[in-house]
C-alpha cells in the first residue's frame, strides 16, 4: 500500500522534471569538415633529376618584330619570351625600357610615327592602338577594326590599309573609320609622296594604282596596270616621283613604272626587269639592278638609263651619301665589293672583302646618312659575321666590328627592315654568342659599336622535340643555336649527347633497334651514326601534290606507315633498306583524309583513314595486300556533322577503344567506341563513356585502360567493362576557371606516366600512377621559362631510356634535356596524411613498395626510418635503398605527413540560473576541451563573472588546437526574478525541486488519513 501511495507523487515528480530542468543540456556544432585530398605539389624523385647536356649555350635573345623611330627614340615590338612587349630605346642601357607588356595584345605590327605619336595595329584582335611611351599611355583606340595591311602618314593623320577599303584616324575611336567600304578586294603598298596617298589594290577588272587625298571623293583608282588580279606592285617613292616595279603572276620579268600623282603620268619607264630587282633611292635617283645589270633612273624615259653590265649577277644594292654600293660574285676573285655613282665612269670596284677566300656577300642592314651598314662572313657555312660599313670610297670601306655577330638564333632569322638609322646612328639586332638577339647600335667605330642591352637575360635552351627511345639510346631533335634544328641521340651523359647531320626530322619511331623518321617526303633510316644515317625513299604524288607520310609503328619488327596526297592513299613498309621498302596496299583514291594512330593488337595492325576530315574509317592490316581491309565506317559528314576526328586510341584485353571528336558549330561530345576487329564488333560504348564522366583522352598501359576526364582530370582505371571500371583519384585541384591542361601520356615500365599542366601552380607536372590512390601522384615540375603555358604540348613530353626518365626542363640553363635516374624499387607516390594520435606525433605503417618487373622478389629493401616508427608532426622525407647493378638509382625518396585535422573535444556546463531582482553579476562554471594532440584554448563570448540581464542569454564557448582546429558549443545564463512566496512563483529549477520534495510526505500523509 504504501508503494501504491508512494507511485503518485513520484510520477509526479518525474513528470514535472523534463520541463522544469528544459534548456540546461549543452548544445555542441561541429565545424570539421571531411579533409580534402592533400594536393602539396611537391615531387617525388627515384634519385635526383639532372641535366645531361646544355646544348644550346647562348642567350635567349629579344627577338624584335618591327621596329620605329619615334623622336628619335626606338621603339620595337617583341612577340613572345620574357618581358614581350612594346620597348623603346635611347641608346642607352637604362633608357632600353619595356613601355608595355604583349599581356594587353596581341601580333603588334605596322608601328607608325604619326606627328610624335607611336600607333600600332594588333593583328590578333584587331585593334589600333597608340602610345606616349609611356604605360600608362599605351592605350587601345579601337578593338573592331578589320585586317590591316598597311598604314602611312599624310597631314598629321594616320591612313590605314585593309583589304576592302581605306581607313584614317586621328587618334580617337569616334575619329578612326573607313573612307570608302569594300572599294576593293585585296590591297598592299600604301606610301605617303607630296601629302598624297598610293597604294595598289585588286578589283574584278585586275589591279589600279590608286591615289588618295585623305577623302573618300578623293579616293579612286589612277590607272589600271594589269588585268590579272595575282599582280602585285612594289612602292617606291624618291623625291616627287612615284616608282613602283610590276610583278605579273607567272611573268618571267617585271616592269619598272613611274607615276606623279596623274593618269598621264603614270607608265612605264622599262620592261624586261629581272624580278628579283632591287630598288633603292639615292641622291634623288632611283638604282635598281636587272640580273647582272645596273640601271638609274630620275622618273623619266630618257633618264632611266643603263649604267654598267657585269659578269655576274649584282646583290646587296645600298644607298650610300653618294650612290650606291653592292656585290657581285667573280668565278676569278669571288665577292668583291663594288660602287656608283650612276654614271658608267663612276662605277667599279671598292675592294674585295675576303681576299683569302671567294666568300663575302654582304648581308645589307641599313644605310644611315654617312654610310651603308652590312654583315660579311668570310668563312664557308659559317653563320659568324662582322659588321662592316661603306660610303662608296675605298678609304671609307672597311671593318667596323669583327665577330662574331650572328643575325639567327638557327629558328628565324632577322630581317632587313629591323636595322634603322637614328638620327646617323645605326640600330640593329644581333646575337654576339653570349646574350642571343639583342639591339646593338654603331656610330661608325669599334668603339662606338657595343650592345645597347640584354632586354633578356636568360639562356635559349635547345628546346628538345620528338623524343624516342632506341634500346639505352633516346634520340630527340634539338637547336644549339648554330646549326639550326638537328637530329641528336644521348645515352644519359654530357659526353654520350651528340648531334648528328639530319635535319627537319619529324615522325621519330623506334623498330627493331634502329631508329626510322621522315625528311619532309622522304623516309630515312639512322643507327645512330652520322655514316649510318640513310635516306631510303622520296616519295612524290602523281598528282604532282605533295605526299604525306605518317602513322609511323613498328608492327613484328618491321616499319609499317602510309603515304597519301589529296586524292590517294598506300600502306607501306621497310625492314630498314631501300630494296626493303615497299608498298603494302594502296588503300584508296579519289579521298582525302589524314592517316594516324596505330595501334598493334593481338598480331593486327590497326589505323584510323580519314583523321579530321569528312569520313572517318576504321582499318586493319596483317601485313599482307589480302588482309589489309577497312573495319568499318565510324563517322561522316551529315547534317549535324561537319567533320570528325579520333582523340585518342588504345588497345587493353583484345579491345579496341576509340575516343572520337565529331566537329560541328554545335559543339557536339565526344563518343567512345568498343572494337574487336570486326564490322559488327565496333560500335559505340556510351555506357562506358557516361561512367567515366565524358573523358577527354585513354591510353592503355599493360592491360588497364586509364581514362582523364573531367575539369580537375580524373584519373579512371577500366578492364574495359563497366563493371571493371572505377575511378582512381582526382589529378588537380578545381579553382574558377582555371582548366588543367594534359600533354602526352605512355607506358613506362608498367606505369601510366602523363603530363599535366598546372593552372594553380603555373606550370607543367609530370605524374605517375599504377592505378591505386597511393601510386598515383606527382614525380617531377616541369620547368619550361616562358614556355610554361598551356599551350607547350610539344615540350611536355617524356621517354625512358637506359632506366632514364628522360624530359624537357629549363634549370637555369634554358630548355634543355634532363634525365631522372629510375631505382628497381619504387618509392609510394600518394600517401596520404596521417591524423596525429598524440603531441609526438604518429606511428606509420608503409605499404608494400612496388618492384620492377625485371627486379628480383629478393633484392633487399632498407628505408632510412623504419615502418611502424613514430613520425612526428609535419613532413618527414624517408629514403628508400634498393641495389640493383642494372639501374642507375639505387634510392628513392617519399614524404610522410603526419597532420592534426581533428577538432578538440569540447563540453560546455549545462544551462545556469540565477534569481535575482534585476541584472546579476554571473559566475558560471568553465568548459571541458580535451585534444589528442595539443591543449585547446578556450574562448567565451561573455566572460564569467560579467553582468547578465534578467533572462535567458547564450554564451558561446570555442575550443582551438595548436594546429587551429575549432569545435565550438553554447550553454544559456539565466537570470529571473526572486521567487514571491510559493507554488508557482518558484520558477528556480532547484527551488522547485525542493518544493516538490517538500510536498511528497504531505501528500503520502493525506492518502494515509483518507485509507482510515
Amino acid at each position: 500500500m504504501q508503494q501504491r501511495g508512494f507511485r503518485g507523487p513520484v510520477a509526479l515528480v518525474l513528470a514535472l522534471l523534463p520541463g522544469l530542468l528544459a534548456g540546461c543540456g549543452p548544445s555542441a556544432v561541429d565545424d570539421v569538415n571531411a579533409p580534402a585530398l592533400r594536393e602539396d605539389g611537391r615531387a617525388l624523385s627515384t634519385g635526383e633529376p639532372y641535366l645531361v647536356r646544355d646544348i644550346n649555350p647562348l642567350g635567349q635573345g629579344s627577338r624584335p618584330e618591327a621596329v620605329v623611330v619615334v623622336n628619335g627614340t626606338l621603339f620595337f615590338i617583341r612577340e613572345s619570351g620574357p618581358s614581350a612587349g612594346l620597348w623603346k630605346s635611347d641608346g642607352t642601357e637604362t633608357g632600353t625600357v619595356l613601355v608595355r607588356s604583349a599581356n594587353d595584345f596581341g601580333s603588334a605590327r605596322f608601328l607608325t610615327d604619326v606627328g610624335g605619336t607611336l600607333f600600332f595595329y594588333d593583328g590578333l584582335n584587331h585593334a589600333l592602338w597608340k602610345s606616349d611611351g609611356t604605360q600608362a599611355g599605351t592605350i587601345s583606340i579601337r578593338d573592331d577594326m578589320p585586317q590591316v595591311v598597311a598604314t602611312a602618314v599624310v597631314n598629321g593623320r594616320l591612313f590605314l590599309l585593309t583589304n576592302t577599303s581605306l581607313w584614317v584616324s586621328d587618334g580617337t575611336a569616334a575619329g578612326t573609320v573607313p573612307l570608302q567600304s569594300d572599294a576593293f578586294t585585296s590591297a598592299r603598298g600604301l606610301v605617303a609622296m607630296n601629302g598624297t596617298l598610293f597604294f595598289s589594290a585588286t578589283t574584278s577588272a585586275g589591279v589600279h594604282l590608286w591615289k588618295s587625298d585623305g577623302t573618300a571623293s578623293g579616293t579612286a583608282p589612277l590607272k589600271h596596270v594589269s588585268a590579272s588580279e595575282l599582280t602585285t606592285l612594289q612602292l617606291v617613292p624618291v623625291n616627287g616621283t612615284l616608282f613602283f616595279l610590276v610583278n605579273e603572276f607567272n611573268a618571267i620579268d617585271d616592269s619598272l613604272w613611274r607615276s606623279d600623282g596623274t593618269g598621264e603620268g603614270t607608265f612605264p619607264l622599262k620592261e624586261d626587269v629581272d624580278s628579283f630587282a632591287s630598288l633603292v633611292a639615292s641622291n634623288g635617283r632611283l638604282f635598281f639592278s636587272s640580273e647582272e645589270e645596273l640601271w638609274a633612273s630620275d622618273g623619266t624615259k630618257d633618264g632611266t638609263v643603263h649604267v654598267a653590265s657585269l659578269d655576274y649577277p649584282l646583290s646587296s644594292l645600298m644607298a650610300t651619301p653618294g650612290g650606291v654600293v653592292f656585290s657581285t660574285w667573280r668565278s676569278d676573285q669571288g665577292s668583291e665589293l663594288w660602287k656608283s655613282d650612276g654614271t658608267e665612269g663612276g662605277t667599279g670596284l671598292v675592294m674585295d672583302p675576303c681576299p683569302e677566300t671567294s666568300f663575302g656577300t654582304p648581308y645589307e642592314l641599313a644605310s644611315t646618312r654617312n654610310a651603308a651598314f652590312f654583315l660579311i662572313s668570310c668563312n664557308p657555312g659559317s653563320t659568324d659575321y662582322a659588321l662592316w660599313k661603306s660610303d662608296g670610297t675605298e678609304s671609307g670601306t672597311g671593318l667596323v666590328k669583327d665577330g662574331p655577330l650572328r643575325i639567327s638564333d638557327g629558328n628565324s632569322s632577322i630581317q632587313e627592315t629591323l636595322a634603322v638609322d637614328v638620327n646617323g646612328t645605326l640600330f640593329f639586332w644581333a646575337d654576339d654568342g653570349v646574350h642571343g638577339l639583342e639591339p646593338w647600335k654603331s656610330d661608325g667605330t669599334t668603339a662606338g659599336t657595343v650592345l645597347i642591352r640584354d632586354t633578356v637575360p636568360a639562356r635559349a635552351g635547345s628546346d628538345p622535340e620528338h623524343l624516342v627511345a632506341v634500346g639505352n639510346t633516346v634520340f630527340f631533335s634539338a637547336n644549339d643555336g648554330s646549326n639550326s634544328r638537328r637530329l641528336w641521340k644521348s645515352d644519359g651523359s654530357a659526353a654520350g649527347t651528340t648531334r648528328l647531320n639530319a635535319y627537319s626530322t619529324d615522325d621519330l619511331t623506334a623498330v627493331n633497334g634502329k631508329l626510322f623518321f621522315t625528311q619532309g617526303q622522304t623516309l630515312v633510316t639512322s643507327d645512330g651514326t652520322n655514316a649510318g644515317t640513310v635516306q631510303l625513299r622520296t616519295f612524290s604524288s602523281p598528282t604532282g601534290a605533295p605526299s604525306i607520310l605518317s602513322a609511323l609503328v613498328d608492327f613484328g619488327g618491321t616499319l609499317f606507315f602510309t603515304v597519301w596526297d589529296n586524292t590517294h592513299a598506300e600502306l607501306w613498309k621497310s625492314d630498314g633498306s631501300a630494296a626493303g621498302t615497299v608498298r603494302v596496299k594502296e588503300l584508296f583514291t579519289g579521298f582525302s583524309g589524314k592517316i594516324n594512330h596505330p595501334v598493334v593488337m593481338n598480331g593486327t595492325l590497326f589505323f584510323i583513314v580519314g583523321d579530321f576530315s569528312e569520313r572517318l574509317e576504321l582499318w586493319k592490316s596483317d601485313g599482307t595486300a589480302a588482309g589489309t581491309a577497312r573495319v568499318k565506317l565510324l563517322l561522316q559528314k551529315d547534317a549535324s556533322i561537319n567533320a570528325a576526328g579520333v582523340r585518342s586510341m588504345a588497345a587493353v584485353s583484345g579491345k579496341l577503344f576509340l575516343l572520337l571528336q565529331p566537329l560541328s558549330s554545335k559543339n557536339l561530345p565526344l563518343q567512345l567506341w568498343r572494337s574487336d576487329g570486326t564490322e559488327a564488333g565496333t560500335q559505340p560504348f556510351p555506357e562506358l563513356f557516361s561512367k567515366t564522366k565524358s573523358p577527354e583522352a585513354l591510353v592503355g598501359v599493360d592491360g588497364t585502360l586509364f581514362l582523364v576526364s573531367g575539369r580537375g582530370f580524373e584519373l579512371w582505371k577500366s578492364d574495359g567493362t563497366v563493371e571493371g571500371t572505377s575511378l582512381v583519384r582526382q589529378l588537380l585541384p578545381v579553382s574558377g576557371n582555371d582548366y588543367p591542361t594534359l600533354g602526352s601520356m605512355g607506358n613506362v615500365r608498367g606505369r601510366l606516366y602523363l603530363t599535366l599542366y598546372a593552372p594553380a601552380r603555373a606550370r607543367w607536372e609530370l605524374w605517375r600512377s599504377d592505378g591505386t590512390v597511393e601510386g598515383t601522384g606527382l614525380v617531377q615540375p616541369l620547368e619550361l621559362g616562358e614556355m610554361n603555358h598551356p599551350n607547350a604540348y610539344s615540350l611536355a613530353t617524356f621517354v625512358e631510356a637506359g632506366k632514364r626518365l628522360f624530359f624537357v626542363n629549363d634549370g637555369g640553363e634554358g630548355r634543355e634535356p634532363w634525365a631522372l635516374p629510375l631505382a628497381p624499387v619504387e618509392c609510394p607516390i600518394g600517401l596520404p596524411a596521417v591524423e596525429a594520435t598524440s603531441p609526438e606525433g604518429a606511428r606509420v605503417d608503409f605499404p608494400a613498395f612496388q618492384r620492377a618487373g625485371d627486379v628480383s622478389a629478393s633484392l633487399p629493401v632498407s628505408t632510412s626510418i623504419a615502418s611502424g616508427s613514430l613520425f612526428p608532426m609535419g613532413t618527414t622525407q624517408v629514403t628508400l635503398t634498393a641495389s640493383d647493378p642494372a639501374y642507375p638509382a639505387s634510392t628513392c625518396t617519399f614524404s610522410i605527413t603526419v597532420q592534426d585535422t581533428t577538432a578538440p573535444d569540447l563540453r560546455c556546463p549545462e544551462t545556469v540560473r540565477v534569481e535575482a531582482p534585476g541584472e546579476a553579476k554571473v559566475d558560471y562554471p568553465p568548459a571541458t576541451a580535451t585534444d589528442a594532440v595539443s591543449s585547446p584554448v578556450l574562448e567565451y563570448s561573455i566572460a564569467s563573472g560579467s553582468t547578465f540581464p534578467n533572462g535567458s542569454t547564450s554564451v558561446e564557448v570555442k575550443a582551438t588546437d595548436a594546429a587551429g582546429n575549432k569545435r565550438s558549443c553554447s550553454f544559456n545564463v539565466v537570470v529571473q526574478p526572486e521567487p514571491q512566496g510559493c507554488g508557482c512563483g518558484a520558477t528556480s529549477p532547484s527551488a522547485a525541486l525542493g518544493w516538490l520534495l517538500a510536498l511528497i510526505p504531505l501528500v503520502a500523509r493525506r492518502r494515509l488519513l483518507a485509507s482510515r
